[in-house]
């Protein structure tokens, strides 16, 4: 699930002795009283550090929802997005993002959120 999937990232960070400092209010999102016990506090550090986001038309985090393959990458791309801009800095970031609008175009597909 996906409150699975920002529980393991969140332990990982934990492992990695990276910050885990930053953390999102979940009564922010319409379900946050659906997110298990065992989750809510990586949950919130996920919403925080933008890793987990709400869907686009309420912006719920379904935190109960199986996370498919494209949610999966997208938080796992921004997971590792955070520690390569603090080791690297965030003047690539540009260029990642506007080769990723690029490679959209090509094939006709919206960028991953």
């Amino acid at each position: 699930t996906r409150e699975q999937l920002a529980t393991m990232l969140y332990r990982y960070a934990l492992y990695r002795e990276d910050s885990v400092e930053e953390k999102k209010n979940l009564s922010a999102f319409p379900d946050a009283e659906k997110v298990s016990y065992f989750a809510q506090e990586a949950v919130a550090w996920a919403a925080g550090a933008g890793i987990l986001k709400g869907n686009d038309h309420d912006h719920a985090i379904e935190p109960q929802n199986v996370a498919n393959r494209a949610q999966c990458a997208a938080m796992i791309q921004r997971f590792e997005e955070r520690r390569w801009l603090r080791e690297t800095g965030r003047k690539y970031l540009r260029v990642f993002r506007l080769e990723e609008r690029c490679l959209c175009r090509l094939f006709r597909q919206s960028p991953v959120r």
